[in-house]
């Protein structure tokens, strides 16, 4: 088989996939509402899953930010991403939730979000949850999973 045609095959498998993707049923119902950890204003508060989403806004975008509590740093590629959807993140929230999700307690991203002069992950512009990282319809908070 030539490169050409392996290139051909290879790309009506990703368009098959992609419909079967399209094709699958919308998620189901959660078994219950999760409570999660936010930080903002210098204290931390709980926040349910439902209250994720802002009003008239039925789709929540979950970016996985990989920064577990064993990673002497985190993920350089995801930080670059965050970076960048620091800025593109209140064009995304104008018609979607946001929210961007680490395994590192809330305190452990605050210090790296603070260390970076607030710019991934800047919990006035982002929220993280345990993490789970949102944002809201004003500016996104972060946040850490408690079950």
């Amino acid at each position: 088989m030539s490169c050409w045609n392996a290139e051909i095959q290879l790309r009506s498998n990703i368009e098959a996939v992609a419909k079967m993707r399209r094709d699958l049923p919308l998620g189901g119902e959660l078994a219950e509402d999760y409570v999660f950890e936010e930080a903002g204003g210098g204290s931390a508060r709980k926040v349910r899953f439902s209250e994720l989403f802002a009003e008239g806004k039925d789709t929540l975008i979950i970016y996985s930010y990989m920064y577990g509590p064993q990673m002497a740093q985190s993920c350089v590629s995801c930080t670059s991403i965050l970076d960048a959807l620091d800025g593109e993140a209140p064009h995304v929230m104008q018609r979607t939730n946001l929210a961007v999700i680490a395994k590192s307690p809330i305190a452990r991203i605050m210090e790296l979000t603070n260390g970076r002069g607030g710019g991934t992950c800047d919990c006035s512009r982002l929220r993280t949850i345990p993490t789970i990282t949102t944002t809201t319809q004003s500016r996104p908070r972060a946040i850490s999973c408690r079950r």
